[in-house]
């Protein structure tokens, strides 16, 4: 078992779910039967190699694909393997969704001191701060004091989960450092 932890990352807009191991789309691509290059929110959370998963915003089935990273050229761009699908790229929000696909039988995310306000890790590109489809609410603290975390830890192989159904919401700007473990072959 092999662990995958990030630097801090940021919530791009408020009360708008991200992927909580990915990014999104900020410029349309696609469909492509060979190599091409995507224009991201960010590709820190993405390395040679990867699986990923793209949806769209509302998590339409009939449009959901997995190509895999061929390469990442810089900050803002990963080289995917393939499109099925037209992707339509923009603003967080707007822009599909692309998330790391791994295996994990333990997921971690911690928020940072000093955040504005509560950040909430939901299931689906569909949770909000209201609570729908959230599964944990990590509540602000002050800069200086012990953040707050949740694990999903879950015991036994045949449990797994996959790292790209799970998404955060919360304040523009805040942050969160998240990390997962992967099982196997991806």
């Amino acid at each position: 078992m092999a662990s995958r932890s990030f630097s801090y990352q940021s919530i791009q807009s408020t009360n708008v779910p991200q992927p909580l191991f990915g990014s999104w789309i900020a410029a349309a691509a696609g469909p492509s039967a060979g190599n091409v290059n995507v224009q991201l929110g960010s590709s820190s959370q993405f390395q040679v190699g990867d699986r990923v998963f793209i949806q769209d915003v509302l998590g339409t089935v009939s449009t959901m694909e997995r190509p895999q990273v061929v390469a990442v050229p810089d900050g803002t761009h990963v080289t995917l393997s393939s499109l099925l699908f037209a992707r339509t790229g923009g603003a967080i929000g707007t822009g599909d969704y692309i998330s790391v696909f791994a295996k994990t039988n333990a997921f971690y995310i911690q928020t940072k001191d000093g955040n504005t306000a509560a950040a909430f890790v939901g299931d689906s590109p569909l949770s909000r701060n209201t609570g729908v489809r959230c599964i944990s609410k990590l509540v602000q603290v002050a800069a200086g004091l012990q953040p707050v975390d949740f694990s999903s830890t879950i015991y036994g192989l045949g449990n797994s989960l996959d790292v790209s159904q799970f998404f955060v919401v919360g304040t523009a700007t805040d942050q969160y450092l998240p990390s997962f473990s992967t099982l196997g072959v991806q």
